[in-house]
């Protein structure tokens, strides 16, 4: 009679069962047969048998066990129509892990989900702290079901390996575990949103201002938005406009692009969404590419957490542009550019100082139209070279009900910077 194959082992081995065992002594060359056994109480023999073929080598490798069942392996010796006794493994159950297991920030806590195969639903998750963190501990057991759990016992800064394991009842009826699978994940602190963010075009640049977000960077996104049609820059009519030349946020709810305020998100997602203005820890950032209406969204980022702020509508009003002074000697000429539908603008300088606004009384003025730019190649002021300075300022004009009015969105230069005495005015 051959002899038994001898040493046979199963490992489970990423969802498949890894056998291997020693070949008989001699018992010159001999295969083996290898049968797959399920146990089945609905069988006259209480088992479900399958042939997984027959092969010369001492290891195979069954990809096909069934899940959730017990299930061993029998081998035994062949050799010219003999068989021997068969060897078998220990039963075992086949469990797959839990898939797509994520760990996020919830609140201040870390809040972990997962996905089961059908039939399953407890684990068993072992929290330890990762190599990388700063802080370390013992190992924290928890019980979970259903799919997720949120973890409020953490600390800011500490950076927690999580092995999630599933539950199930072994051959013999015990509790076991699955190898598990694991996430890796650094408490963070939630940032949060910026609330006051505003925006001023009066000075002919769009700034933003923040209250600055301790431990967090807040970026600007910006929405392009319809125009108001009650906008003097944009419509031609005579509205009114906020102090500074700008519109700001009108009445009623503002909007959100990015959604409601203190909403939560990944800074991930939020790649390719809207127009980057930038990124700033300290509170205010300029908007060079600033065109027509927009709504600016601040965002507060703190690693991979990012929270939504209160957005703001802006309008910016009309500014002149590309204002230049050219010192002749004996005169100075001002040239610049008019916004879109202003025909008019008022020119104001002084000698000690900018002048203060479009009607500052210390300042000599003048009116200029597009027309006269254009036909004389700017506006000429007659400057004798006598060492005095020369700060200028151009104000847009627009006609209300009430007549010409200056806008306070004004453009400033100066033409010398002045090395005698401050001539009389």
């Amino acid at each position: 009679m051959l002899a038994p194959p001898s040493n046979l082992t199963a490992r489970e081995d990423n969802g498949a069962v890894l056998l291997r065992w020693t070949p008989p002594a001699s018992s010159g060359p001999v295969a083996f047969r290898v049968l797959r056994v399920v146990a089945d109480p609905t069988a006259p023999s209480g088992r479900a048998e399958r042939s997984l073929g027959t092969t010369g080598s001492t290891e195979l490798s069954d990809a096909g066990v069934p899940r959730g069942v017990t299930v061993w392996h029998e081998v035994m010796s062949t050799a010219g129509g003999r068989r021997s006794k068969p060897v078998r493994t220990p039963p075992l159950v086949i469990t797959p892990d839990v898939t797509d297991l994520r760990a996020l920030m919830d609140g201040d806590g870390v809040a972990l989900s997962w996905q089961f195969d059908a039939g399953y639903d407890d684990v068993l998750i072992e929290r330890t702290f990762d190599e990388s963190s700063p802080f370390r501990g013992a190992t924290r057991r928890i019980r979970a079901s259903g799919g997720g759990h949120v973890d409020r016992d953490v600390q800011t800064g500490a950076t927690y390996r999580y092995r999630v394991r599933v539950s199930y009842p072994d051959p013999f009826g015990a509790l076991a575990h699955t190898g598990g699978v694991e996430v890796i994940v650094t408490v963070v602190v939630r940032p949060r949103p910026v609330l006051d963010l505003e925006v001023d075009s009066s000075s002919g640049v769009t700034i933003l201002r923040w209250t600055t977000v301790p431990g967090a960077l807040v970026r600007i996104y910006a929405t392009e938005s319809p125009a108001d049609p009650s906008d003097p820059a944009t419509a031609g009519t005579s509205a009114e406009e906020t102090p500074g030349g700008d519109r700001g946020c009108g009445p009623g709810p503002q909007p959100q692009p990015l959604g409601p305020v203190d909403h939560e998100l990944s800074a991930a997602s939020l790649k390719g969404r809207e127009r980057l203005v930038g990124s700033s820890r300290r509170g205010r950032l300029v908007d060079t590419a600033a065109a027509g209406p927009t709504v600016y969204t601040p965002v507060s980022i703190a690693e991979d957490r990012a929270v939504v702020g209160r957005s703001t509508r802006h309008q910016p009003g009309p500014h002149i542009r590309e204002l230049q002074a050219v010192d002749h000697g004996t005169e100075i000429v001002l040239t610049f550019q008019m916004p879109p539908g202003i025909t008019e603008a008022r020119v104001l300088w002084r000698h000690d100082a900018a002048p203060t606004g479009p009607d500052d009384p210390a300042a000599r003025n003048a009116k200029v139209t597009n027309a006269s730019l254009e036909i004389r190649g700017g506006w000429h002021l007659r400057a004798p070279d006598d060492g005095a300075a020369y700060h200028f300022a151009v104000y847009p004009l627009v006609r209300t009900a009430g007549g010409v009015r200056a806008l306070s969105s004004g453009a400033h230069v100066v033409a010398r910077a002045g090395s005698g005495p401050t001539p009389p005015e």
